[in-house]
Order: structure tokens, then sequence, then C-alpha cells
């Protein structure tokens, strides 16, 4: 049976978010640590791995995560963080399928010729994580950027 995840921006204000001690969190927007506790609640009823997990794997902190969370000048609802969220974890998954998992936490940082010498990061902050993820579909078909 198919888990339905809701579009409307969760209500629920949640304990700290793990691990954020000490780490800056306490000058995030306090809506993405819910967002990103809602998120987890959801992932779990679902079988599926919580947002610090790929979070790690893209080697970024927390307030990086926030960055990329809160792209561009997208306003900051609960439909907007799942969509960047989900083409986060599009980006990671491409990349593993054809790439050391690991590299990606330095490719994430690298400058890229195709995204005008910025890296895939700063382009996810600047709201166009959609467009690096066409790039590594790109990559998979053998056209280098």
């Amino acid at each position: 049976m198919a888990t339905t995840i809701p579009l409307e921006e969760p209500q629920v204000i949640s304990p700290p978010y793990p691990d954020l001690n000490g780490l800056g969190a306490e000058s995030l927007d306090p809506r993405i640590i819910d967002f990103i506790e809602a998120e987890n609640a959801l992932r779990a009823a679902s079988g599926l791995a919580p947002v610090q997990e790929f979070q790690a794997a893209l080697g970024l902190t927390i307030s990086e995560m926030a960055a990329c969370l809160t792209e561009g000048d997208k306003e900051f609802n609960w439909q907007n963080f799942r969509q960047t969220l989900s083409l986060l974890e599009r980006i990671r998954q491409s990349w593993e399928s054809q790439f050391e998992p690991a590299a990606i936490k330095s490719w994430f940082r690298k400058s890229i010729p195709g995204f005008g010498g910025k890296t895939p990061m700063e382009m996810v902050v600047e709201g166009r994580a959609e467009e690096v993820w066409h790039a590594l579909g790109r990559i998979e078909e053998g056209v280098h950027s």
C-alpha cells in the first residue's frame, strides 16, 4: 500500500533536530527544523532513510543543507521544501548510480564549467537544483559539461 505524503505545511512543533547542538542550528529559521522533523517522520513511516543520511552523503553541514532547502527566491513553504528535498535526493541517487558514492562530496563543491564556473551546491542554493539533476542525466548519457 502506497503512503500518501501530505502537501500542506506541517503544524507540529517537534523536539530539536538531533545532533544540532553547537552546529549553528540556533540561527536557522525554526520552520526548517520543524519541516525536517516532519519529513523524517514521514520517511520513517515509509521505511526511508532520514534527511540526515543524504545530507551526510552530500557532505553538507546543517547550515548548508538549510541553504539548499530554502533555495533561491522561492517562498519557503512545505511544498517547495519537499520539492527541493526530492531533487537533492535524485541528484544523490543519479550520482551514486554512475560514480563512487563518496566522491559526490567533492563534486558538489567543485566549480563546473557547464554551470558557468559555479559549484553544484551554489546552483542548488540559487534555486537551480533541477539543472544539476539534468546535468547528471546528460553525463549518464555520455554528454559531459
